[in-house]
């Protein structure tokens, strides 16, 4: 005796599950307007092959001038929890970062920006997300932006990034099947 169920086909492969749940998904658009938008968004912080400096940009106007507050968005108790979208927007110029990855492996942010006019990717722990704490989606989508600032020579000026991935938070059967903690040691030894 078997079961029919209709699965609709955003859950056997939609952009949703591919954003949040694979991490196939760098980015998702609504439309195919909003898609393009993000295509051209992404590809004017990166070369045209990796061989080509990352192009430059003019720095805008107040860039940097809310630099001397960025203290204030960090908690000094440790055990409180802020937002590190707010701190790298105060680092990147004109307070514009472009997310990768944006919905999967929340508990790291990974952002391409302009400090100073070049391009710069950042890889950050999100407090406000498990704490921070790096789990087995988050070493994968360090990985994999790790791989591509080092495809197109981008630079990583900040590295705040626990060095434990915490297996606990999503079990450790998963973490060994997703390779988490393999993932974390690729991560740090490409950043030293």
């Amino acid at each position: 005796m078997g079961l029919i169920n209709t699965v609709p086909p955003e859950e056997l492969g939609g952009s949703k599950l591919h954003a949040e749940e694979t991490g196939f998904a760098d980015a998702v658009g609504a439309t195919e307007d909003e898609c393009l938008a993000l295509v051209k968004r992404v590809l004017s912080y990166l070369p045209s092959h990796n061989r080509q400096v990352p192009p430059a940009a003019e720095v805008p106007t107040g860039s940097g001038a809310e630099m001397g507050t960025i203290a204030d968005l960090v908690p000094e108790a440790r055990n409180r929890a802020y937002d590190m979208t707010r701190v790298l927007r105060r680092l990147a110029d004109g307070g514009e970062i472009f997310q990768v990855k944006e919905r999967f492996g929340r508990s790291l942010v990974t952002a391409l920006a302009r400090m100073g006019g070049h391009v710069v990717g950042f890889v950050a722990n999100q407090p406000i997300q498990k704490g921070g704490a790096c789990d087995a989606d988050g070493c994968d989508k360090a990985t994999s932006f790790l791989a591509l600032c080092d495809s197109f020579n981008l630079p990583l000026p900040l590295r705040p990034i626990d060095e434990s991935a915490s297996p606990r938070a999503v079990g450790p059967r998963r973490a060994c099947r997703r390779t988490g903690s393999p993932s974390c040691r690729s991560r740090r030894t490409a950043c030293m």
